[in-house]
């Protein structure tokens, strides 16, 4: 997505941590060079209505219980395996060792990474970021479509070969305490792997939510303007 911003003139300064001032965010736009391609594609107002909310990705209680034991499991096992080894020298039980800590290491990193849950309705994104073993402890981001200016996808470059992954991108607005100064976030809404299709179905139900929220309760006046320019 190539996108041109303009400079901001501000009327007073603005603290190192935030965007910009809300009294002038109707001078923050960003120009995409491109059509908007999904413009044709967004569901109707009659399907919308019809929809059963939430969507999105959502984790059993048994998923992130059984998910943790196996992880558990795997560093025990590593463990133990570490503790046999300590008197042998030969390389390839240095090497296998090695080679577990590192799977061991990796799975973890994706166990808690994986243990959010994204959930959709009709004025809100729901982040539910779980804690293992499905404790209480879970940490909750909401994030309102008042706040959520432009949604689309951002294709991540895999290694050195042609493989991507297809990740379904917000931009949304967080404010100060007096809510004077805004500050731009983005977020990962999900990430799709290599299916390209699955990833535009999901954006198009996403952005058809927000443009019919956005029609319904007055519209984007108060949040960055996206401004799409076509190529000739």
């Amino acid at each position: 997505m190539n996108t041109i911003n303009n400079p901001i003139r501000h009327t007073a300064p603005i603290p190192p941590n935030m965007t910009g001032r809300v009294a002038d965010i109707h001078l923050d736009i960003a120009k995409i060079i491109g059509d908007d391609i999904w413009a044709n594609k967004l569901l109707s107002d009659d399907n919308i209505a019809n929809l059963t909310l939430p969507i999105g990705k959502q984790h059993s209680r048994f998923f992130v219980i059984i998910s943790a034991i196996a992880a558990i499991l795997l560093m025990v096992i590593t463990v133990v395996y570490l503790f046999l080894l300590l008197s042998n020298q030969i390389l390839w039980n240095f090497i296998l060792i090695i080679v577990l800590l590192s799977f061991t290491v990796l799975m973890f990193y994706q166990h808690k990474n994986n243990l959010k849950d994204v959930l959709i309705d009709d004025e809100k994104i729901t982040v539910i970021k779980r804690s293992p073993f499905n404790l209480n402890h879970h940490r909750i981001q909401i994030i309102d479509f008042k706040d959520i200016y432009h949604s689309y996808i951002e294709a991540v470059q895999v290694g050195r070969g042609n493989y991507y992954h297809y990740l379904v991108v917000i931009e949304y607005l967080i404010y100060s305490d007096d809510k004077v100064f805004y500050k731009k976030k983005q977020f990962t809404v999900q990430d799709f792997g290599s299916n390209q299709d699955k990833a535009n179905d999901f954006l198009i139900l996403l952005k058809s939510l927000l443009e019919y929220y956005h029609k319904h309760n007055g519209g984007k006046a108060h949040l960055p303007t996206i401004e799409f320019i076509p190529q000739r």
